[in-house]
């Protein structure tokens, strides 16, 4: 029974073991780029920004939406806000840009639930 696996195992064919084997290699990559690909998540930020003025303290608030339209729930939602401030150089014959951080109320999004089609339905909004 031994020689007959051993007699099996020495037929079998390089060339084709090798083929199978790449084709393998490449097909998981085909699937996981794929895989990868649809669960991305696709987030969409609205073009308008409202703000409101608080008159005693003179602050301005600034409020956007953010909209998860992927098919599966966004976790781990980092903010950051940055302003650029024009800066004078060369004796005011050049400006350079400076990138100043904006405060925020919040600056993490734990969970943003997925894209509902449903009139009404805003849990996927933040």
């Amino acid at each position: 029974m031994i020689d007959s696996i051993l007699a099996s195992i020495s037929n079998i064919d390089m060339k084709g073991a090798l083929f199978s084997v790449v084709i393998s290699v490449i097909s998981s990559f085909i699937f996981l780029f794929i895989l990868l690909y649809s669960m991305r998540p696709n987030i969409k930020i609205s073009k308008s920004i409202c703000y409101l003025k608080m008159s005693p303290e003179n602050h301005y608030w600034y409020v956007f939406k953010i909209v998860n339209r992927s098919f599966f729930s966004t976790y781990d939602i980092k903010i950051r806000l940055e302003k650029m401030e024009p800066v004078m150089v060369n004796k005011g014959k050049k400006i350079n840009y400076r990138i100043v951080e904006i405060s925020t109320s919040s600056n993490y999004l734990n969970h943003l639930p997925r894209f509902k089609h449903a009139k009404g339905v805003g849990d996927h909004a933040y």
